[in-house]
């Protein structure tokens, strides 16, 4: 039997020390290391997903997709992908808005929702989702912690396995 190796998508490995834990190191990121590579287009949205380690390094980063100036369409698995391939514990999200405006839209919340939740149901954790604009940022952390949180079901559904496993 004939084996061929397939490429499923493109992951910048990162080297060197760099310790994301803030919304200000993510746009740091941004500023220095995605506005620099060559595929980036400051006039489209551009969605990059951000692989981190146990202890908050960064790992590898990977542009997800690229929009028009006004919106861009992805999928939570696009954005976890390369997490779960390289065995990452965290996973940060990093979008633009070219209009300068950080403010997220209806889209922007709902897309976040689905990301935290796909990663929890994963084991990888979305650390934030932070929307960068002219010389500001949106951080859905620090706006709406709320969105982190555990919800009722899945206390519920937690409870649930609890008992079911007797302890």
């Amino acid at each position: 039997m004939d084996y061929s190796e397939i490429q499923f998508f493109s992951v910048r490995r990162f080297k060197g020390a760099f310790f994301i834990d803030a919304p200000e190191m993510m746009t740091l990121f941004w500023t220095k290391h995605v506005e620099s590579a060559a595929w980036f287009c400051p006039d489209k949205e551009c969605v990059v997903s951000i692989v981190l380690d146990i202890l908050f390094q960064v790992k590898a980063f990977h542009l997800v997709a690229i929009g028009s100036v006004k919106e861009v369409l992805f999928e939570p698995r696009e954005i976890l992908r390369p997490a779960v391939a390289l065995s990452g514990a965290n996973c940060v999200v990093l979008h633009n808005h070219p209009r300068g405006d950080a403010t997220p839209s209806h889209d922007d919340v709902l897309i976040t929702w689905r990301l935290i939740r796909a990663g929890q149901i994963l084991g990888i954790p979305i650390v934030d989702h932070v929307i960068i604009g002219e010389n500001c940022h949106y951080s859905f952390r620090e706006n709406q912690p709320d969105l982190f949180g555990s919800t009722r079901q899945q206390d519920a559904c937690s409870e649930e396995q609890h008992c079911l496993l007797g302890a």
